[in-house]
């Protein structure tokens, strides 16, 4: 039967059961575990080891940490690895499955595994409650939350993996995924440490809150995780984009949500500028990969618009194509600021005792604004000088090094030149190139702008839009040639 439902993951199961890795670290993590519960029984007197129930539990969390997420999402990233490396990638590619089965299915395998690991260390949770000062709610509470951050990780390794075949660039990303897969370890063993010990606050409701936003952002990221992993399984003339913008759309949806939350709940308009700042890096940060595809629609992507002209129009954005791509970020960026000005000029439920620290409402959506200004330019300028050429993937690893480039050069060269004229003041930073010295402009100026100020608030916004008029021809064949697919699947 689950064979059928998914053969994949039956034969990764399967594989990973007969394979040594598993085998071998399941048994170092026992034994860690089962050392520690010799140590708790012999070393100590019996009245002495009753009281430590929370030191003997994180012990043996920290062995479960360490196979749940280190182990397991290292798993899933050598799964899909291994693909690369026995060649067997186009075989699975060209197999009757399609690539979001072959995704889901190593998914769900490295959860398999984390549920054999959780279901080892059973036991020895068990006795850990039986000593004293083990809250059962805070101790399964924290064990749950784990084995979810594990899917997490290993959606996340999944797609790490299948990004790049080439080994040298692989071993780079080994080296790194090991390492910070390592370095989590140490941080949920604090955090279970301090659940046990303080274990009512699960019951604080703004703690409830976050954790329950929290959860959704780890839904949200194994979607996308799953969705990029699927497109780079996925044929060159499929719709590999469309997933991806999608998922992200819904993701700013939730954080505009999580931020309109957390603002009526604590009326702290820095909570606004912090969640922003993450939503709008977020948006730029991957919108330039969006950016960089290739102009054309595939024919099977043609296939797929809407017959109603008006229709694909309105779904232009999400659909493939990097001139599509720039619309996508345009359209979210400008929504994101109106949805963030309409928080900010709302009235938040805040007692009278809370203190508002930091900058003001009408700052903080200059700020906003200065950001989205940036980022425009930022992508805006050199996608100016590439065209229909990111069909090939070098030119388009081109582009997308020239947007860092261009944002470095931005930055640092009027700062070069300034040691050459002898200029202090572009030496220290103080040009338009650099966002900190209008952002510091705007943070000293609470009661309103100083002319110099607006003035380069005035000279950025007019280089954004002299930059997005630039742009015109392109988003206009980007277009047309929606609206041509359109029509053509209505003539049939």
């Amino acid at each position: 039967m689950l064979d059928r439902l998914n053969p994949v993951l039956v034969k990764e199961v399967r594989q990973a059961l007969r394979g040594r890795i598993f085998r071998l670290s399941l048994a170092l993590t026992l034994v860690a575990a089962s050392l520690a519960t010799t140590v708790l029984v012999l070393a100590q007197p019996p009245e002495e080891a009753v009281e430590r129930g929370v030191e003997y539990a994180t012990t043996i969390y920290a062995c479960l940490a360490v196979a749940l997420m280190a182990i397991v999402p290292f798993s899933a990233f050598q799964s899909m690895g291994a693909e690369w490396e026995e060649s067997t990638f186009d075989l699975l590619v060209l197999s009757d499955l399609p690539p979001r089965r072959i995704v889901i299915g190593k998914w769900l395998s490295s959860f398999v595994l984390a549920l054999l690991f959780l279901s080892a260390f059973l036991p020895f949770f068990t006795f850990a409650f039986l000593l004293r000062g083990v809250d059962l709610l805070a101790l399964a509470a924290v064990v749950v939350g784990t084995l979810l951050v594990s899917g997490v990780l290993s959606a996340s390794a999944i797609a790490i993996s299948s990004s790049t075949p080439q080994r040298f660039v692989r071993l780079i990303i080994v080296v790194a995924l090991a390492a910070g897969l390592l370095s989590l370890v140490p941080a949920a063993v604090g955090i279970f440490y301090q659940v046990l010990t303080n274990a009512g606050i699960l019951a604080d409701p703004d703690a409830q809150i976050v954790f329950a936003w929290l959860g959704v952002a780890g839904l949200l990221s194994v979607a996308m995780s799953i969705a990029i992993a699927c497109a780079r399984l996925a044929h060159a003339e499929e719709n590999r984009s469309s997933g991806l913008r999608l998922i992200g759309s819904l993701g700013i949806v939730a954080g505009l949500l999580a931020t309109a939350h957390f603002y009526g709940r604590w009326g702290q308009p820095m909570i606004v500028l912090g969640m922003a700042v993450m939503i709008f890096l977020s948006l730029f940060g991957a919108g330039a990969w969006l950016c960089v595809e290739p102009l054309p629609l595939g024919r099977r992507v043609r296939k797929q618009v809407p017959r109603f002209p008006g229709l694909g129009l309105a779904i232009a954005p999400w659909l493939p194509g990097g001139t599509r791509g720039m619309l996508y970020v345009l359209l979210h960026a400008g929504a994101i600021f109106l949805v963030l000005h309409q928080i900010l000029g709302s009235a938040p439920s805040t007692p009278s005792s809370t203190l508002r620290v930091g900058l003001n409402a009408q700052q903080i959506e200059l700020v906003l604004f200065v950001v989205v200004l940036y980022g425009t330019l930022y992508l805006g300028v050199p996608l100016l000088f590439f065209g229909r050429n990111l069909a090939r993937m070098n030119v388009r690893r081109m582009a997308l090094g020239s947007i860092a480039a261009f944002a470095a050069l931005a930055s640092l060269g009027p700062s070069i030149y300034g040691l050459v004229v002898d200029d202090e003041a572009l030496q220290e930073g103080q040009h338009l190139g650099m966002p900190g010295f209008l952002l510091e402009r705007i943070g000293d100026h609470p009661d309103g702008l100083d002319a110099l100020t607006r003035l380069n608030l005035q000279w950025l916004a007019f280089a954004a839009g002299f930059v997005l008029l630039l742009h015109l021809p392109r988003w206009g064949a980007a277009l047309l040639e929606v609206q041509r697919a359109a029509n053509a699947r209505r003539a049939r």
